[in-house]
């Protein structure tokens, strides 16, 4: 478990206006120290909700996620990460007696078990994927893919037969006795003594059993059933894809008007028997007796699991990292995000750091606070840096430019180019050099910018530079640099003509004019020595986007699927981002290390207190 201080706040804007929310007292970080400062409390999808109390829940997710908050009476919560060792799979249901008596089910037939103190795998009988867990006082169960049943009575999980082969999604009961599964293709079964039935086998059954007579106002048309609850045998709802509610009443099962087509994904149970559905494009919906009508969950991301607590409030979380409290009133973030738009490059001089991306967003970091800033343009922004002076510049989309850094906000500086720009490097705020497509490079010199030749008509993807040169670098293996005045090309050592012209280099950086690196597809290193080109051995085989060199000696290179590499003794190693979302940008700062990427990702690793590992 590790849990890192981290910033003091985050603003969130919504309709257009910040709105300050205070973020949890600790950060969640991989075991190689880095941790999520956007969206917070982390940025992967989460699957499941479950709690003792409005102030102590559990979320599961994504690579074996499982994450513990704690609240307090201020308002305020602090999240904590647990891992158990071979059991980094995606978990997919959440389900509890007490706070030390809780289980997770997930892929490979994973069943873990929480005793208070630390999670524990369990021995199962099966390798197939568990989508749904829920048990009584007596007995646990489990269901997934291939319709399996595990049931554990207290001597460890065991299969139970089915006779289905269909995905099972979801598992409920209201007692010893009474335990109902949903899923694929409009399937629910009952469990009638130690068997399960099917509402085809049951039909019109006696005392102990489940009369699924489908009304005749029940769409005909299977449908996958993703969530099933209820307050007892004669009061279950279930729920799925196409926006489907059925009711059974203890008699016949209806259809019930949902208002909606979105797939539902889960209900939050309630004591009354009154359910609230999420579910695609944050749906949120309550039971008013006769239909549900919608409620505004406060975010358009899919909800994938709800739990109403024993104060009446529910918890919703899903993707992106979402978790939603609504408190019968209003729904609110529990933490929350200053952008979620894909972020693509990022800079940092000191304390602070500017990240750009998607739609013109510009976020800012001053204070340990991730700020929203107004851009003036809805034009995608590929690249940024930071200045000596502390100026920055933008670059992006048909040639936007921006200008920032202080207080004085973002303003537009032209558009010397109609071709997109992908790479920008400041020496200062007269000296800037942006490139982009069909090789070009332009030069501002605080007032204008202005054409430089570059020699090629390749797209030039990133710059860089340092006292007395540049490098461009690009497709089709270009790789420019800039001496006198004057751009030429430069070639690999070991290479024909024709391999390097198969590469595609999307970023560029380096320590000085001797140790200059370039990184891009396939996870493709070359180093330049003051002499020549080489290729260097990388870890991956994955895309390579950007590389970027510190003042401490700290050196950094990301890419897609979570790719991040630390240079260590002129070698590259993987490091654990603990994300695979696709990591757009990196900068090696002297106080930190930021990277950002996809669905607005920022993590950050402390610079100064490099024991914030596990």
């Amino acid at each position: 478990m590790l849990l890192a201080s981290g910033c003091d706040r985050l603003a969130v804007y919504r309709a257009g206006r910040p709105a300050e929310v205070t973020p949890p007292s600790g950060l969640l970080c991989s075991d190689d120290g880095w941790c999520w400062e956007n969206p917070l409390p982390m940025g992967d999808r989460l699957l499941a909700v479950w709690g003792v109390s409005a102030d102590d829940l559990w979320v599961v997710g994504d690579r074996g996620t499982l994450v513990h908050y704690v609240g307090s009476t201020a308002g305020s919560g602090s999240w904590t990460r647990s891992s158990v060792d071979g059991a980094a799979v995606s978990l997919y249901d959440l389900w509890g007696r007490a706070k030390d008596d809780i289980y997770a089910v997930g892929e490979r037939g994973t069943v873990l078990h929480y005793d208070g103190a630390r999670w524990s795998q369990m021995a199962t009988p099966t390798e197939a994927t568990l989508l749904g867990v829920w048990g009584d006082n007596d007995r646990v169960y489990a269901v997934g893919k291939a319709g399996t049943i595990l049931v554990d009575a207290g001597q460890g999980f065991e299969a139970q037969s089915s006779g289905t082969q269909r995905t099972l999604h979801a598992v409920w009961g209201s007692g010893a006795g009474h335990v109902v599964a949903v899923g694929e293709a409009s399937t629910i079964l009952h469990l009638a003594g130690d068997r399960w039935l099917s509402y085809e086998q049951v039909a019109g059954g006696g005392a102990n059993r489940f009369p699924l007579t489908i009304a005749p106002s029940t769409p005909s048309a299977a449908v996958d059933l993703l969530a099933v609850s209820g307050s007892g045998p004669s009061d279950i709802f279930v729920a799925g894809a196409g926006g489907v509610v059925r009711h059974f009443d203890g008699t016949s099962w209806r259809a019930l008007p949902s208002g909606t087509t979105a797939r539902i994904h889960d209900f939050a149970a309630s004591a009354d028997g009154a359910p609230l559905a999420v579910g695609a494009d944050g749906l949120m919906l309550t039971f008013d007796g006769a239909a549900f009508r919608p409620l505004d969950s406060g975010t358009d991301r899919r909800l994938y699991s709800a739990w109403r607590s024993p104060q009446g409030d529910v918890f919703a979380a899903g993707s992106e990292g979402i978790v939603v409290r609504y408190d019968g009133t209003r729904a609110l973030e529990l933490a929350g995000a200053a952008a979620r738009a894909s972020l693509y490059a990022v800079a940092s001089r000191g304390g602070t750091a500017y990240a750009v991306g998607s739609g013109g967003v510009i976020v800012e970091r001053r204070d340990k606070r991730w700020l929203r800033a107004a851009s003036g343009t809805d034009r995608d922004l590929y690249a940024v840096s930071v200045a000596s002076d502390g100026a920055a510049f933008a670059v992006g989309q048909l040639g936007v430019t921006l200008r920032g850094g202080g207080d004085g906000g973002w303003q537009l500086i032209g558009e010397p180019s109609a071709r997109t720009l992908r790479g920008v490097w400041a020496a200062s705020g007269a000296n800037v050099t942006a490139v982009g497509h069909g090789g070009t490079i332009l030069r501002y010199d605080g007032v204008r910018w202005r054409a430089e030749q570059s020699g090629s008509d390749a797209d030039l993807l990133a710059v860089w530079g340092y006292l007395g040169g540049r490098v461009a670098v690009g497709s089709f293996g270009t790789l420019l640099r800039e001496r006198g005045g004057r751009w030429s090309a430069d070639s690999i050592d070991g290479l024909t003509a024709e391999a390097q012209q198969k590469l595609v280099f999307r970023g560029v950086g380096g320590s000085g004019p001797d140790d200059i690196y370039a990184v891009g597809d396939g996870g493709v290193v070359a180093r330049y020595d003051g002499q020549r080109w080489r290729l260097m051995s990388s870890p991956t085989s994955q895309t390579l986007r950007a590389v970027s060199f510190g003042p401490r000696g700290a050196a950094y290179a990301v890419g897609v699927q979570g790719v991040l590499l630390e240079l260590v003794d002129g070698r590259w190693r993987a490091h654990d981002a603990g994300t695979t979302r696709s990591l757009w940008g990196v900068s090696a700062g002297d106080e930190g290390h930021v990277v950002v990427g996809d669905q607005g990702t920022i993590l950050r690793r402390d610079a100064l207190r490099p024991e914030l590992r596990r």
